[in-house]
């Protein structure tokens, strides 16, 4: 049986995720997500899989709200000595200017998203302001994002039967085609004014992993398509978009 790893942030929440109390506060809704894309996957690759398996198994999807691909990564090569042959592991990748600021505080990572934490002293905060100010440096997130990446891949040369999946969440990553959140996440939405409502009245993302449940299903196709026939995961086409409008939100 070839054995499911997902390594991620929060495109990558397992299903069981639903039962914590930031799901009930951002109203996911449970009638609905009876399943996601990483259910899913497991379903396809494994066909004896049952939920209670899963859960009981949940270790193998190692994912977190807000976290760097640092963290990613220290994930994944402490578990690399449990990968076996043939087994599926997929590497979500996150967006290239979260780093792990803060040693104890891993979700901290998206600095202009947190700039108004109300648990932040104002040292802090100033420290962070002018980090942004004068620190910022894009092209040094870009060269960290391909450091990684090039980390990664050296997994398949390590371990050449393992199934290994690079997700890009943003930017790119071998083997894929655009990435989750321009192409499926916010393609959800007709125009970027219906998306910003559709945030100013939530104020958390009610779907889960960042898409409605049709999407769950062609996500998990596409990835099963490549771990099957290695067929490259196209995010750019095949997904529903425009679901969102400023007379349904």
């Amino acid at each position: 049986m070839s054995k499911l790893w997902v390594f991620g942030d929060s495109y990558s929440v397992p299903i069981t995720f639903l039962k914590e109390p930031f799901a009930i506060k951002a109203k996911i809704d449970q009638a609905v997500y009876t399943t996601n894309w990483i259910e899913e996957v497991e379903k396809k690759i494994n066909p004896e899989y049952s939920l209670d398996k899963f859960a009981a198994n949940k270790p193998n999807v190692i994912s977190q709200f807000g976290i760097s691909n640092e963290w990613i990564l220290k994930q994944v090569f402490e578990q690399f000595n449990s990968f076996s042959p043939q087994d599926c592991v997929i590497i979500q990748l996150t967006n290239s200017n979260r780093h792990w600021w803060f040693p104890e505080l891993e979700t901290e990572s998206n600095l202009t998203q947190m700039i108004s934490h109300p648990d932040w002293s104002k040292e802090k905060k100033k420290a962070i302001e002018l980090h942004l100010k004068y620190l910022q440096n894009d092209n040094m997130d870009d060269i960290i994002y391909s450091a990684m990446i090039y980390s990664f891949m050296h997994l398949k040369v390590a371990m050449p039967q393992l199934n290994l999946l690079l997700l890009p969440g943003w930017g790119l990553a071998p083997e894929t085609i655009g990435n989750l959140t321009d192409n499926v996440c916010d393609a959800e939405f007709d125009n970027v004014e219906t998306q910003r409502l559709f945030y100013e009245k939530t104020n958390y993302d009610c779907r889960l992993n960042h898409m409605s449940i049709d999407n769950h299903y062609i996500l998990a196709d596409k990835v099963c398509e490549y771990f099957i026939n290695q067929t490259p995961v196209d995010l750019t086409t095949g997904f529903v978009s425009n679901i969102y409008t400023k007379e349904n939100i």
